[in-house]
């Protein structure tokens, strides 16, 4: 009698278990994946031939969505990229720690203009005393990542105009 009721325990912890597991299955890792979502932002150039480059990009506001970045991120889709804003204007610098694709940094001053563009190649086990700096010519309101080349490819340089429209 003593080991029917043992193994009807037994029985019911392991539907216990198995039952919270779907639960965090189906509902822990959404909570996680939104938690990763952060706003939009869709940033405009004008480009040289009166047309526009669109890029889509994740909206980078407080210092921790900052500092984190696109690190540890194995692709990047050729329409997006991530947006750094800041409330103040200030002088900026970023490396590529942990970053794996090499990317474009553009330094945007707080009137629409490119300041400059930096080419970041990706510097996988480097220390980070060793780590290229990209630092902006002067004070930023807005840094944008997007995949390396296509700066070069649609003449984006300095003094070209940005536009930036946030998505709710």
């Amino acid at each position: 009698m003593e080991k029917k009721i043992i193994a009807g325990l037994l029985a019911g912890a392991v539907i216990i278990i198995v039952v919270m597991i779907a639960i965090y299955i189906e509902y822990g890792t959404q909570d996680e994946e939104n938690e990763e979502t952060l706003p939009l932002a869709i940033v405009s150039f004008e480009l040289q031939d009166s047309s526009y480059l669109n890029i889509t990009c994740e909206v980078a506001s407080t210092s921790e969505e900052r500092s984190r970045g696109l690190m540890y991120r194995e692709e990047l889709p050729m329409d997006r990229g991530m947006l750094f804003v800041y409330r103040q204007t200030k002088e900026v610098r970023f490396t590529m720690k942990n970053t794996l694709i090499p990317l474009d940094i553009i330094f945007i001053d707080d009137n629409g203009k490119v300041l400059n563009v930096e080419e970041a190649a990706v510097e996988l086990d480097t220390p980070d005393s060793k780590l290229t700096r990209y630092n902006s010519s002067g004070p930023v309101a807005w840094v944008l990542e997007i995949n390396q080349g296509l700066c070069a490819s649609h003449q984006i340089e300095e003094q070209t105009s940005v536009n930036i429209e946030y998505l709710d």
